[in-house]
């Protein structure tokens, strides 16, 4: 990405930092819309936002364009993370610090694994490919989304 956007180590790190910083602040934001919205329909919009912004910074070679697109992806992470953790809660009420954790695991699974499937996909492919691939595994976020459901009202315990 430094020889991509022509710019410095510091810049490109800054940018990486973007989506997970607006994940985070977005957050508290996507909550006072999800009493008003369906929790399904948000989280799938979030990770479609998500997804499409990922793939659009390929395109670009501006690190100011790239930094819009990668915070706007931080804002459909949020939209997404909101929703599947309401969701948790309301099914698994006494507990839900467990099965959290338990889901958490599959993060940082994936914080392992996806360096490794962006490295070959950047050599078999190249940067604009690697951000495509990239961005077609964050549209699994739809997907992941279509699944929230509301809990019924004896959820269990």
């Amino acid at each position: 990405m430094v020889e991509r956007l022509e710019s410095d180590y510091a810049t490109v790190g800054f940018i990486c930092s973007l989506p997970a910083t607006f994940m985070c602040l977005g957050c508290p934001f996507v909550t006072l819309v999800l009493p008003k919205i369906n929790h399904r329909f948000v989280a799938m919009l979030g990770g479609g936002l998500c997804g499409l912004c990922i793939i659009a910074s390929a395109f670009f070679k501006n690190s100011v364009a790239v930094g819009i697109f990668l915070a706007s992806s931080g804002v459909g992470l949020s939209m997404t993370f909101m929703p599947t953790v309401i969701a948790l809660n309301d099914f698994f009420r006494e507990k839900f610090v467990l099965v959290n954790t338990i889901t958490l695991y599959g993060y940082t699974a994936g914080s392992m694994l996806l360096p490794i499937v962006m490295e070959r996909s950047f050599e078999a492919y190249g940067y604009v490919g690697a951000f495509i691939i990239l961005g077609g595994i964050t549209f699994n976020l739809v997907a992941c989304g279509a699944t929230i459901r509301k809990a019924p009202r004896n959820a269990a315990t």
